[in-house]
């Protein structure tokens, strides 16, 4: 309430940013013609740019954020990309070590305890204001996207992807609520609210015990419909729309497109598995490194052994596997990731307080109810979509290579003890490296949020600034003329110029 509708820059603002964005990745020719283009729909003679400028003012008037659904048509729902490697983040989060599968399952129960604790606080809209820490402190942000964490889903179509939200309502919730766990390939519907009460954690762990009981005596009934979202959108709503004839598949289907969030339950890579007893062996649980860590959350492994084990349409995907691999995959068209980040920093608290409590005596199955194992009806086209989902995304991940650079000779001080912006600096760090490489920049998309408006998510800082590249050039100069002096001053020019787009 009372945010500041996101205003509408004047027509000559607009398009002498658009000029400056150009004229550091043109040639000079083309730079020319575009800028002969842009005074023509400039001028009053054709009066085109005006005339579309005060179309939209009058449609900013009547809107509560004119460019919102815009951007997220643009930059989400519109894109025929498969969901994974292309869209959805990845966040690693620190590894655990469980001794045992009660010990793995007692913390997954406390994961999910920890999930629904927060959820509370967003159903009650009861979340603390965020403010901005910089530039008019303490300036309240929009926090419409928290309120999206579990209420929303993303549903493929023919033509372009819908972002559902399910409301909140009092009835909805004392009817059920349920979270779905994959374990093996298959979905189990588990239900946090019994009787209008919501579980603690030990019926959670009590019920998680159940799911991996049923799966693991029956581990091969599945059909591996998961993989069904890694597909690129429209093959994915034509899958659907196949699906969906079966009464059987829309009810699977409505469980999950309506649960809360996903738990995945990862099988660890052999030589996990002891092989007289076909059971984890936890002593074997290794310390692994960032890149397959990032790898298995991101796209299910360069092994696909878990690659069906998800469901990429569902904002939120809770990731832990036997080997203590923990993370989290997100559908990114509801909210950023600073949304995601404050709910892992709760969960995180959670857990660490909830850790020094003693665990109570596990109540009897039957005073629970059995989490119900989702089925499916496929016919022979349903199944040959399931091989091509594999083929297609095994080929996504044999295209993406993964490196990640620890760098450690120094952090963001060093930036800061120069009156350096931390920020700004790695942006120009990134535009010299490119320049260096070839020679020349790229339009590139730095994200800056636009939560101090009303519904505002993110608009983009286009880092290739005209500054950068007289930077990037004096930094390569051969010819000696350049003095160290003159080379940073010019640093810290691309730097404001930087710094002054993000303030924009």
């Amino acid at each position: 309430k009372g945010l500041p509708h996101l205003p509408v820059p004047s027509l000559d603002a607009t398009l002498t940013k658009y000029l400056r964005c150009l004229e550091p990745i043109q040639s000079r020719d083309e730079f020319d013609r575009t800028k002969a283009l842009v005074d023509r729909f400039r001028s009053s003679d054709t009066n085109v740019g005006q005339h579309l400028q005060d179309m939209l003012t009058e449609h900013a008037a009547k809107s509560e954020n004119y460019a919102v659904d815009w951007w997220l048509e643009d930059m989400y729902l519109a894109n025929s990309l498969s969901l994974p490697i292309n869209s959805n983040p990845a966040f690693v989060l620190p590894q655990q070590h469980f001794t045992d599968t009660e010990d793995y399952l007692k913390f997954i129960a406390k994961l999910i305890s920890g999930i629904l604790d927060y959820k509370v606080l967003i159903d009650a809209r009861a979340l603390p204001i965020d403010r901005a820490t910089s530039r008019e402190k303490g300036q309240p942000l929009c926090m419409e996207q928290y309120y999206r964490l579990f209420s929303c889903y993303r549903m493929p179509d023919v033509s372009i992807d819908r972002l559902l939200q399910m409301r909140n309502s009092k009835l909805l919730y004392h009817q059920g609520e349920h979270v779905i766990v994959a374990y093996r390939n298959q979905f189990f519907v588990l239900n946090v609210i019994v009787n209008f009460t919501r579980l603690d954690e030990d019926d959670i762990y009590t019920l998680l015990r159940r799911v991996v009981q049923i799966a693991d005596d029956d581990p091969w009934s599945t059909d591996e419909v998961g993989i069904y979202t890694s597909l690129p959108r429209r093959t994915w709503a034509h899958v659907r729309t196949e699906l969906m004839k079966d009464a059987l598949n829309r009810d699977s289907l409505d469980l999950i497109e309506r649960c809360i969030f996903l738990v995945c339950l990862d099988q660890a890579d052999i030589p996990d598995l002891d092989e007289e007893e076909d059971l984890v062996n936890f002593n074997t649980a290794v310390k692994r490194d960032f890149v397959s860590l990032g790898e298995q959350i991101l796209h299910g492994g360069k092994n696909m052994l878990n690659a069906s084990n998800r469901w990429y349409d569902k904002t939120m995907q809770f990731i832990i596997g036997t080997d203590g691999m923990f993370g989290l995959n997100y559908e990114h068209s509801p909210a950023e990731a600073i949304a995601v980040i404050q709910l892992i920093e709760h969960l995180f608290k959670y857990i660490d307080e909830k850790t020094r409590e003693r665990f109570h005596r596990s109540k009897s199955l039957c005073e629970l109810p059995v989490p119900h194992r989702l089925k499916w009806n496929l016919n022979q086209f349903l199944r040959q979509n399931i091989s091509l989902s594999k083929e297609l995304l095994q080929n996504a991940i044999h295209d993406f290579d993964l490196y990640i650079l620890k760098f450690t000779d120094y952090g963001k001080e060093f930036p800061k003890k120069h009156n350096m912006s931390p920020d700004a600096f790695i942006q120009m760090c990134l535009q010299f490296t490119y320049f260096k490489m070839y020679n020349k920049l790229v339009s590139t998309y730095e994200s800056a949020s636009t939560r101090r408006f009303h519904f505002g998510r993110v608009d983009n800082i286009r880092a290739n600034t005209p500054e950068a590249l007289e930077w990037a050039r004096a930094m390569v100069d051969e010819s000696g003329n350049i003095s160290a002096a003159e080379k940073l001053r010019l640093f810290r020019q691309a730097m404001q110029a930087q710094t002054d787009l993000m303030i924009q």
